[in-house]
């Protein structure tokens, strides 16, 4: 199939792709890997911080797709107009989350540093808190 030729008939000249920011040779890997299974095809990525923001605008029609965690695509799945297009597998995911606190005050936390942005972050937080009155700090990952 000339999938090239396919696309041109649907008025589809590129495709873009929302990633996050690639702080890691996991996310180079995946977007090489991406890059490739495109090819012939002019395809381009966005980069940036946040699941949030990547499907919002996968919803508003500014990219044709979105790369999230597991974790967050499942959580966006009760908005009708969202599907999980493609899963990648076992071991292809960010894994091994932790809350990391001082030595001795795991059941002490009073402050919680979180990137609102990260659907897996609000996620995992909101789970291992709940309802404990736990005061969350905006803080982006990297600049953490």
């Amino acid at each position: 199939m000339d999938n090239k030729a396919l696309l041109s008939h649907v008025d589809i000249n590129n495709v873009v792709c929302a990633m996050p920011l690639p702080y890691t040779r996991l996310y180079e890997g995946l977007a090489s890997g991406l890059k490739a299974q495109f090819d012939g095809i002019p395809f381009y990525y966005a980069h940036m911080r946040g699941a949030d923001i990547r499907v919002e605008c996968l919803l508003n029609g500014v990219y044709d797709m979105a790369v999230v965690s597991r974790l967050a695509a499942e959580s966006y799945l009760s908005q009708n107009n969202l599907c999980i297009a493609l899963e990648l597998g076992p071991h292809t995911y960010v894994g091994e989350h932790q809350l990391i606190c001082r030595k001795g005050e795991s059941g002490n936390v009073k402050r919680v540093g979180l990137d609102s942005r990260s659907a897996d972050q609000k996620i995992m937080t909101d789970v291992f808190f709940g309802d404990s009155d736990v005061e969350r700090v905006d803080l982006s990952y990297h600049e953490s």
